[in-house]
């Protein structure tokens, strides 16, 4: 568990921050609190990508069944824990943030990472010595589904901010 966390979880959540980080968040297109959870959650779904074709390509493909429950698996795991990096990036940019805020974030996004990696490698195999793959889906499901209904609040709360600051602000410009 240590090393899924510690290694795994804290290698990945930074690549997924990092590109956000040090690519579009300096940029006039990322001018909303919520543009954070939007570009995480897409770095999150490229990083996915990768994951997929790698597993494909050193299994020399997979099995039809198998393949796209792990695709949609993976899809969904790393889009929701980039998610929760996203919307600290999102909140630290505009909002002023503690500043063990962002290193906060993508730890906190790691450990459920390594959690989830965790019960996804022991999962399936709960009940005997079937191999089970959708009750990996179903946990990937559980997890997302928790997660992104957490961003979907927080993501109302920051599109409130958002149009509290354009009230106050009638000139224009792209909320601070």
């Amino acid at each position: 568990m240590a090393t899924a966390v510690l290694v795994v979880g804290m290698v990945q959540e930074f690549l997924k921050y990092a590109a956000v980080r040090y690519t579009v968040y300096t940029t006039p297109q990322f001018d909303h609190r919520i543009d954070g959870v939007l570009y995480g959650a897409s770095a999150g779904l490229g990083y996915a990508t990768v994951l997929n074709v790698q597993y494909i390509l050193d299994h020399g493909g997979v099995d039809l069944g198998v393949g796209a429950i792990r695709v949609a698996i993976t899809a969904l795991a790393q889009a929701s824990f980039a998610g929760l990096s996203g919307y600290a990036l999102g909140r630290a940019k505009f909002d002023r943030r503690p500043a063990l805020w962002l290193p906060a974030a993508v730890g906190g996004a790691a450990l459920l990472n390594g959690a989830v990696s965790v019960m996804l490698r022991d999962l399936p195999w709960v009940g005997g010595l079937d191999f089970r793959p959708e009750y990996g889906l179903v946990l990937a499901v559980l997890v997302a589904g928790t997660t992104f209904a957490f961003l979907f609040t927080r993501m109302r709360g920051l599109n409130a901010a958002d149009e509290r600051w354009a009230a106050e602000h009638p000139a224009g410009g792209s909320a601070p």
